[in-house]
């Protein structure tokens, strides 16, 4: 994949909003997520998960609006299905 520099603008927050928790479980898999728990006939219990607190851990979450476009069509460009 290739953007053209000039081509993107990007634009950001006046502030970053941080906060920061010992209180939570974390879903430990990153490929295909799931609830950690969903209700049904049996109920689904993902694994592997972690609780925070059990593993004196913190976890930290930062929100900072963003915004970005593409200044000129055609400017963006990606190869697929490429056999070598």
């Amino acid at each position: 994949m290739a953007v053209a520099l000039n081509a993107l603008a990007v634009a950001f927050g006046d502030e970053p909003n941080f906060s920061i928790t010992d209180q939570a479980t974390v879903r430990m898999e990153d490929t295909t997520p799931l609830p950690i728990g969903a209700p049904g006939t049996p109920p689904d219990v993902a694994a592997p998960a972690a609780s925070l607190w059990q593993t004196d851990t913190l976890a930290l979450c930062l929100i900072l609006d963003m915004s970005w476009t593409l200044r000129a069509p055609g400017s963006v460009a990606w190869v697929a299905n490429v056999t070598w």
